[in-house]
């Protein structure tokens, strides 16, 4: 059973562990190449594996297996930051003709498939962790509006944490029925949730609430925002 707290050098077979071993087991990255893949098949399989390398046909199409939902949901409720920086490089490499430019898709896209004047939004990775992104809730309403109106309300809202049961969005106490879809994002001095909001009316609203430059505990904002919403969900 592996040791969660491991740590392995990069580049060699040196190990260290934590002093007090936790049983909860971790994913460890490793550096691959091709010939270690193929000496890991050969022991595996019991037969020879070698590595083939030849041209890329110009007929070749890429084969696309695993739904997209499960990649979305691990982003989404685990807030899996390496996941989302590297589908947006994915995305970018798809594109890319000969040298790979993220900020040149991320360019393309809020200009062709997000149509949003260049003074409007600044975009600056692909995780949202760099304090050089700058959206305003406007922004990201819309942009919930246009998730909205693509994506079917039951798949959508099950891609999303849910207040009081999923994700990074388990410790809002909000009892009862679900009414809060939203994703959260946050660092020191930020707190901010946007999503979808189901009301007593039986309305679905949209919503953007952005906290920022306070000096207090994340928690306790993340608290009065989950008040907030309570509040709009009691009212309309």
């Amino acid at each position: 059973q592996a040791i969660k707290g491991i740590r392995r050098n990069e580049f060699s077979n040196q190990f260290t562990a934590p002093a007090k071993p936790d049983a909860d087991g971790q994913d460890v990255p490793f550096r691959w190449s091709a010939e270690v893949v193929a000496q890991l098949l050969t022991d595996t399989l019991h037969r020879s594996v070698g590595v083939v390398r030849l041209p890329m046909p110009p007929t070749a199409r890429l084969l696309r297996g695993t739904p997209t939902d499960s990649l979305y949901k691990r982003m989404l409720v685990v807030s899996d930051n390496l996941f989302a920086e590297q589908v947006h490089f994915m995305t970018a490499a798809e594109r890319a003709s000969v040298q790979l430019d993220p900020a040149g898709e991320r360019k393309r896209l809020m200009d062709s498939v997000l149509h949003y004047p260049a003074m409007s939004a600044k975009w600056a990775d692909g995780s949202g962790l760099s304090r050089y992104n700058l959206f305003t809730p406007n922004i990201l309403v819309d942009l919930l509006k246009k998730l909205a109106d693509r994506v079917p309300q039951k798949r959508l809202f099950a891609l999303l944490p849910v207040a009081g049961r999923s994700g990074t969005l388990r410790s809002i106490n909000l009892p009862g029925e679900p009414y809060i879809f939203a994703k959260s994002g946050s660092m020191s001095g930020v707190y901010n949730l946007s999503g979808y909001m189901l009301t007593k009316k039986g309305k679905v609203l949209y919503f953007s609430v952005m906290n920022n430059n306070f000096t207090g505990p994340v928690s306790a904002t993340r608290k009065q925002t989950g008040e907030l919403l309570k509040q709009i969900h009691e009212q309309f």
